[in-house]
C-alpha cells in the first residue's frame, strides 16, 4: 500500500502547503492585512468570511483523482504487488496479504484528501486541527480493530476495516472543519494550477 500511495502523497502534501501559504499571503497583502477579514452583518455581529484560495480547490481534486487510480491499481494489481515484495503464491500468507490490500485500498481516498487538507491547513497556519482529528480516526481505529477482528472474527479484512473507516472519519472532520475556513468546493479548478502541483510535485517525489 506505501509503495503506491507515497509516492504521489507526500508530495502533494508538502506541495499544498507551499502553494496555499503563498496565496494566502497574496490575499492578505491585497486586503491589506495580515490577520482574517471580517464581514459585519445587520445584527452587527462580526462573522469571519471564507477565503477562495484556488489552491485549496485544485489540491483536493487533484488528490481525489489520484486516489480512485491507486483504489484501481491497488485492487486489479494486488497480485502483481505481492509478487513485487517478495510474497509466493504458496505462501500461507499470500491470500491474507491480498484480502487485506484488496480492502485497504478502499481507503487511498480518504487518506490522499486528508493529505492535501492537512497540507491546506498548514499553508493557513494551523497544525492543532490535523492533529486533533487524527487524534479521533485513531481512536476509532483501535475500538474498531477490537470489534472487527476478535468479537466479529473478520480477521485481517476487519482489521483492513476498521482502517479504513478511520481514514474516512479523519477525511471528514478536516473537510468540515477546512471548510468553515476556505471554499473548497468551487467550479473554479483551473487546468494551469493543476499542471503546476504535477510538476512541482514531480520534483518533490525525485528528492
Amino acid at each position: 500500500f506505501n509503495l503506491v500511495s507515497k509516492l504521489f502523497n507526500v508530495p502533494l502534501l508538502n506541495v499544498t502547503t507551499s502553494f496555499v501559504a503563498e496565496q494566502q499571503a497574496v490575499d492578505d497583502s491585497y486586503r491589506g492585512t495580515g490577520e482574517n477579514e471580517f464581514r459585519r452583518f445587520p445584527d452587527n455581529k462580526l462573522t469571519e468570511e471564507r477565503k477562495f484560495l484556488p489552491a485549496v480547490t485544485t489540491s483536493l481534486a487533484l488528490a481525489s483523482g489520484i486516489g480512485l487510480m491507486e483504489t484501481v491499481a491497488l485492487i486489479f494489481g494486488s497480485g502483481t504487488l505481492m509478487d513485487f515484495i517478495g510474497i509466493p503464491v504458496d505462501s500461507p500468507v499470500r491470500i491474507p496479504a491480498e484480502q487485506f490490500l484488496t480492502f485497504r485500498a478502499y481507503g487511498a481516498p480518504p487518506i490522499i484528501v486528508a493529505l492535501a487538507a492537512q497540507g491546506a491547513f498548514r499553508g493557513l497556519m494551523d497544525t492543532k486541527t490535523p492533529l486533533y482529528a487524527i487524534g479521533v480516526g485513531n481512536l476509532v481505529n483501535a475500538i474498531l480493530d477490537a470489534i472487527f477482528v476478535f468479537p466479529l472474527g473478520l480477521g485481517v479484512r476487519g482489521a483492513a476495516l476498521a482502517t479504513v473507516t478511520s481514514e474516512y472519519v479523519i477525511a471528514c472532520i478536516l473537510l468540515w472543519k477546512l471548510n468553515s475556513k476556505v471554499v473548497i468546493f468551487s467550479g473554479k479548478i483551473i487546468g494551469g494550477g493543476m499542471i503546476r502541483y504535477l510538476k512541482s510535485g514531480r520534483w518533490t517525489a525525485d528528492r
